[in-house]
C-alpha cells in the first residue's frame, strides 16, 4: 500500500457554555421564557433579575409650579437641581443609588402603621392614642396635629382627659415605626429621625447629621461654602455628606413593598433571615440569600410562598401584600 503525503484544511467550531445556552434562550418561545427565567432563579438563588425601566422624558415645570413645591418633602429634589453654578452640588443623574418611591400599595399606611401598633403589645388607652395619631398623619406620613390638639380630640371621643406625656410616649413609639421618618411633623424632623438610625460609626454620617440639625437654613438656601467654612471639611467630604441627605426619603407615608414588610415582622419575630428562609422550606445553605433577595425586593414571592412566610411568621398573609 503506498503511503501518499498532502495538506488538509478542517474547520471546527466549538461553542461556550455561555455560547450554548445563549442558543438555547433564543429557540425557546417567548411565552415560555418566562418560565424558563423562574425556573433557573429558583434552581440557583445567586441569580438576579434586574428590570430596567424606560425613562420618561424630563417636564419642564414653570416657576410658579416649581414654586407650588417648594413644601415639606417636595423641595428635596429642589435642592439637588444640578444648576452648574455650585461645585459642591451632587446631581442625581450621575448617582447609581437613586432611590425611587413606589406610592401604590395594596395595603394602606394606616392599616400599615396599625397592624406595627397591635404587635406592640400596648395597653388598650394607648392603642386608642395611636389610632387618632395615625388618623392624623397625611399621604406622605407628616403629622398634621399638635400633641394639644390631639390630647382634646381624644377627651371629645371617650370623655376622658389626657396628659400631654401619654401622647407623647405613644407618639415616640410610632416615630419609630418602619418606614423610617413616619409622624414627623416637618422635613427637618423627618430627615432627623431617619439619620438618628443610621451609624454613628460613619464620620460622614455624624456631619450629615450636623447639617440637618444646626445648619438647616442654610442647608436649604445653599449656603454650602457656609456650611463647609463652619464644618471645617473639604469638598470632597461635603459631597459625600450631600449624598448621605440625598438618600434619605422625604416621603416616608409612600407605602412600603412586600419585602420591607417581611423584613419588618421578621425582626419583630426576632428570627434571623436563615431561620425564616428554612422555616418555609429552602436548603439550610441558601436560606438567607433567598429570604435576602425577597427582603431587598429584587424578587417577589408568588403567592404560594407568600402565605409559607406569613405562617413562619404568624400573621395574616395578605397583611404582607
Amino acid at each position: 500500500m503506498a503511503l501518499k503525503q498532502g495538506n488538509y484544511q478542517i474547520q471546527k467550531q466549538r461553542l461556550s457554555p455561555l455560547q450554548r445556552l445563549g442558543s438555547e434562550l433564543l429557540e425557546i418561545p417567548l411565552s415560555e421564557l418566562d418560565a424558563r427565567i423562574e425556573l433557573e432563579q429558583e434552581q440557583n438563588p445567586y441569580l438576579e433579575q434586574r428590570l430596567e425601566a424606560l425613562e420618561e422624558p424630563q417636564k419642564l415645570e414653570t416657576t410658579e409650579q416649581e414654586g407650588r413645591r417648594i413644601h415639606k418633602g417636595e423641595f428635596l429634589d429642589y435642592w439637588f437641581q444640578d444648576d452648574g453654578e455650585q461645585i459642591y452640588r451632587v446631581s442625581k443623574q450621575d448617582d447609581n443609588t437613586e432611590k425611587e418611591f413606589n406610592r401604590s400599595f395594596s395595603v394602606s399606611l394606616a392599616e400599615d402603621l396599625l397592624q406595627q401598633l397591635q404587635l406592640s403589645r400596648i395597653k388598650e388607652r394607648d392603642y386608642q392614642i395611636g389610632e387618632l395619631i395615625i388618623g392624623n398623619l397625611d399621604s406622605n406620613g407628616y403629622l398634621q396635629r399638635s400633641v394639644e390638639a390631639i390630647c382634646d380630640d381624644y377627651f371629645f371621643e371617650h370623655n376622658v382627659d389626657l396628659k400631654k406625656e401619654e401622647v407623647e410616649k405613644v407618639l415616640a413609639l410610632i416615630r419609630s415605626f418602619e418606614p423610617a421618618g413616619i409622624a414627623a411633623v416637618d422635613l427637618q424632623d423627618c430627615l432627623m429621625l431617619q439619620i438618628n438610625r443610621m451609624s454613628s460609626e460613619n464620620p460622614d454620617t455624624m456631619l450629615a447629621k450636623r447639617v440637618i440639625k444646626d445648619y438647616w437654613n442654610s442647608f436649604i438656601h445653599k449656603q454650602y461654602d457656609f456650611i463647609i467654612k463652619r464644618l471645617e471639611v473639604d469638598s470632597e467630604t461635603f459631597e459625600r455628606v450631600l449624598k448621605i441627605i440625598q438618600s434619605l426619603n422625604p416621603y416616608p407615608g409612600c407605602g412600603m413593598a412586600v419585602g420591607d414588610r417581611i423584613k419588618r415582622v421578621r425582626n419583630f419575630r426576632k428570627m434571623t433571615m436563615k431561620e425564616l428562609g428554612m422555616a418555609v422550606g429552602f436548603d439550610e445553605n441558601t436560606a438567607d440569600v433567598r429570604i435576602a433577595q425577597y427582603e431587598n425586593n429584587s424578587r417577589k414571592p408568588k403567592d404560594e410562598l407568600l402565605k409559607k412566610i406569613a405562617a413562619a411568621l404568624d400573621v395574616n398573609w395578605r397583611s404582607l401584600y
